[in-house]
């Protein structure tokens, strides 16, 4: 695969999140929530490189996944579907969560709907890798609506540069994960 060919989707998510399922180990797949759930996700095929990066003013990518498949659903189903591999430990703290991006009521138990975006082998970076992650803040705003990075500037190259050295240092250590992921990086993406 040529890096011309590599599409690359940048999703923001929130530290609780994050924290929550990077302490997990062996976690095949996980709920990426988007908490408006008013539109279906299809910037991604199944199998292309889905990441991650926090909320602002933590500008980073802190892991990614292969995109698995996108649904809208009632939050209860999201739960009963992938429990806590939602980020959170209860329905109540997930329900707690999506209802600060919805600016709504903690305690509101409409079960309103909820964008599911399921990333297979899910991977985290190690704590000393965050800050290596940032995106060119010059491009941020532009490309924070869509977060889709399908070009070669110096941002992506920057990250196809950095997954490959994760995976050829052996920080990314599940052998699996690193065949897949090491699949769509091209082992010398041009400078």
């Amino acid at each position: 695969m040529s890096a011309a060919s590599i599409k690359i989707f940048v999703g923001v998510t929130d530290l609780d999140w994050f924290k929550f399922l990077s302490r997990r180990s062996n976690i095949e797949e996980a709920n990426f929530w988007q908490p408006g759930g008013r539109s279906e996700f299809r910037a991604l095929h199944p199998g292309e490189l889905f990441l991650f990066k926090l909320h602002s003013p933590n500008n980073f990518i802190v892991g990614g996944g292969l995109f698995g498949h996108a649904s809208i659903v009632p939050i209860s189903l999201a739960w009963e579907a992938f429990g806590e591999m939602n980020g959170a430990t209860s329905l109540e703290e997930m329900r707690r969560r999506v209802a600060r991006y919805r600016r709504e009521l903690p305690d509101d138990r409409t079960d309103y709907p909820i964008g599911c975006r399921i990333l297979e082998q899910p991977f985290f970076w190690p704590l000393r890798e965050h800050r290596d992650w940032c995106l060119d803040q010059r491009k941020q705003h532009e490309r924070a609506a869509a977060g889709l990075l399908d070009d070669l500037d110096a941002s992506v190259l920057q990250i196809l540069r950095s997954i490959r050295e994760l995976v050829v240092n052996d920080v990314l250590t599940d052998t699996e994960k690193v065949a897949k992921i090491g699949a769509l990086v091209p082992s010398n993406p041009a400078a």
